[in-house]
């Protein structure tokens, strides 16, 4: 009777620190789903799925660029676009939420199957699941490569019953060469789990029971890896080049410039995409083993166990050492290491916490982990109030993807209403956004890199943004149209095609954040620019109107005078502050001569209007930056007639409205 009332106190135990890990676990995904992230390969996604479904385009010369010169895109991720534009098409942005939510539930759930498989009890298998999925949260968006972070564990789950399943291997074989090989390139990573999981199975038989019997007995892991090879090559839709394109990127140093390409210890750091999570797993993960070690019994004296132990030990650390080694070398690898290295942390916790007899460590353990999961989720719930002054007014996954910021909801508006079409140049991380809304756009670059475009468009591509003379590359490549974002990288460019002496490029559009320019020697392009001087183009708003006015009249191939360009420039500041709207009155004054003591009075009087504007409200980040834009054109010219006392205010002024800038973007974003 003792003996069942223990049983009784250890199951009850049990199920109270299973409540706490799957709580601790639930909320822990929820705060990664919350994660916003940038996201261009998402509308790659949505937008080759629309072509697929639509037309039947997969594996056939590509029509989104047209530098791609017929080239057929080695799509990879093409039944991933097919799933993405389904949810869309079946609910919207809901649909794309909800898949997003349910992956991240997958990739927790086959985590924890894994370590169960290891001999884990459920808790701490769950636990370890949602620990994992947070140490990966700034990889962690809604793009093709969450179907390899999800089929990754669903594999590594497969291999290990097979173990004792041994017919089960047949199942990671389908699942490897039919459904992952056309998910995500990054099956090439599951065949080679399959290859170390064979190699390592026969080698622990062989140690056992020779060559001969090995393979007799073992036969099946070999057989199904090369089957599995055989089923990507065959039912891929690119055949054999499904095989060997995921090596390109991996065999070239240029395709590898990109942000999460990049070494952990680059020189060029990506400030985005951390590692600090990393370095503290393989610290847990280093602790746990000593203090696993230091506790481990006696091994099994049975010599089948004792060579299935062996294969699935040497399996284990191969693959945990070399997914460490691709982290270390790309940090695109990171979430792949730290999910693989999940199920063995996992055995090595429940080695060391023991959750069996005493469940106080492992709710330690939990709150350890779910405690700055919280702090980190109150903090993210911040990003979605619709009272967010960084932000204007936009949906739950715009705000989670960073649209307003990142992408041009208005410019492709003004794209659509106004019917253009055409060859563009523009900003490679919009491809797939402008192919989404904009289909009737030829584009010139993009997100999709090496599976379609060369390394020498690509090249061409950043000259056009750093050559002295970037009217004249466009003019050799047939394009009219420019699509961009304003920002550090581009602004150089903009100036010289706009503002730069004999120019004849101008704007058509600018809302602040993102640009049209049109080629007024283009017959076709100039009457775009007749268009918006004599008011006949679709705008978004009014305020957006008024500001690509502004900037159309400001350049001088519009023909305009100055005082236009400045009646246009004040109107469209009064209807919509800009940085971009105060910050073209000190062109106006320095490059165009209007009279800078009238600049002075009207900035003077803008200035203390901008002030009185409510803050804490959304959208308020914009007058933010327009009061600084106001203060530094002041400041130059108050310099420019003598008065530096003023200039130094207003620099004072301008440092505080910086300050306060970047504090409301590290409360908010």
């Amino acid at each position: 009777m003792t003996a069942k009332r223990t049983d009784s106190s250890a199951g009850r135990s049990m199920r109270i620190l299973l409540v706490i890990c799957l709580v601790s676990t639930a909320v822990l995904t929820a705060v990664v789903w919350l994660v916003p992230r940038p996201i261009g390969d998402l509308y790659v996604a949505l937008a080759a799925g629309r072509d697929i479904i639509s037309t039947g385009r997969v594996a056939v010369p590509d029509t989104w660029a047209f530098t791609t010169e017929g080239r057929v895109w080695i799509n990879q991720n093409w039944l991933t676009g097919v799933v993405y534009y389904l949810c869309h098409a079946a609910c919207g942005e809901t649909g794309l939420l909800l898949l997003k939510a349910a992956i991240l539930v997958a990739i927790v759930f086959f985590i924890a199957m894994a370590a169960r498989q290891r001999g884990v009890d459920w808790p701490l298998a769950f636990l370890a699941g949602g620990g994992m999925l947070l140490a990966c949260r700034s990889y962690i968006d809604l793009r093709p490569n969450l179907s390899s972070l999800m089929f990754a564990p669903l594999v590594l789950w497969l291999l290990y019953r097979s173990g004792r399943h041994r017919r089960g291997i047949w199942i990671v074989a389908g699942v490897t060469g039919l459904l992952w090989a056309n998910f995500h390139g990054g099956f090439i990573f599951g065949l080679g789990m399959m290859g170390l999981w064979a190699g390592c199975r026969i080698l622990a038989a062989m140690m056992q029971d020779g060559f001969a019997k090995a393979l007799r007995r073992q036969w099946r892991e070999p057989a199904t890896t090369v089957a599995a090879v055989v089923l990507a090559g065959v039912a891929s839709p690119f055949g054999l080049t499904n095989l060997s394109h995921p090596l390109l990127v991996t065999g070239s140093s240029f395709w590898r410039y990109v942000p999460e390409w990049r070494p952990i210890f680059s020189l060029r750091p990506a400030p985005a995409l951390t590692t600090w999570e990393f370095f503290i797993v393989l610290g847990v993960l280093v602790l746990s083993a000593v203090l696993w070690l230091g506790r481990s019994g006696k091994r099994k004296s049975n010599a089948q166990a004792t060579g299935r132990e062996l294969g699935e030990f040497a399996f284990d650390a191969i693959l945990g050492a070399v997914v460490i080694i691709m982290a270390f070398r790309s940090r695109r690898f990171i979430p792949l290491a730290n999910i693989i290295l999940a199920p063995t942390l996992a055995v090595l916790l429940h080695g060391v916490l023991r959750p069996r007899r005493h469940i106080a460590p492992s709710v330690v353990a939990a709150s350890l982990i779910l405690l700055p999961g919280l702090y980190y989720g109150v903090g993210l719930l911040r990003h979605y109030r619709s009272d967010n002054p960084v932000y204007a007014p936009e949906s739950f996954l715009q705000r989670m993807i960073v649209r307003s910021f990142k992408f041009a909801p208005d410019a492709v508006d003004f794209i659509n209403a106004n019917k253009i079409s055409g060859r563009v140049f523009n900003e490679w991380r919009w491809e797939g956004y402008l192919r989404w809304h904009c289909p009737q756009l030829r584009l010139f670059v993009g997100g999709r890199a090496q599976q379609v475009h060369d390394q020498q468009i690509v090249q061409l591509g950043e000259q056009i943004y750093l050559n002295k003379d970037p009217a004249a590359i466009l003019r050799k490549e047939g394009i009219h149209l420019v699509v961009v974002p304003i920002g550090h990288l581009a602004n150089k460019a903009l100036n010289i095609l706009t503002y730069s002496r004999g120019a004849h490029w101008t704007y058509i559009y600018c809302d602040g954040v993102a640009v049209v320019l049109a080629d007024a020697r283009c017959p076709e392009t100039r009457k775009l620019i007749k268009s918006v001087i004599a008011g006949q183009l679709k705008y978004p708003t009014a305020g957006i109107a008024a500001l690509s006015l502004a900037k159309c009249l400001t350049s001088p191939a519009s023909g305009a005078d100055v005082k236009a360009a400045v009646e246009a420039t004040k109107k469209a500041n009064e209807l919509q502050p800009t940085y971009v709207g105060y910050t073209s009155m000190g062109y106006l004054a320095f490059d165009r001569g209007y009279d800078k003591r009238k600049l002075i009075d009207y900035l003077e009087a803008r200035r203390r209007s901008l002030a009185k504007m409510i803050p804490d409200r959304s959208g308020y980040l914009k007058v933010l930056r327009a009061r600084s834009a106001a203060g530094r054109v002041l400041a130059a010219l108050y310099r420019a007639i003598g008065l530096s006392s003023n200039a130094y205010d207003c620099d004072r002024e301008v440092a505080k409205l910086d300050r306060q800038t970047r504090e409301l973007v590290a409360k908010w974003q």
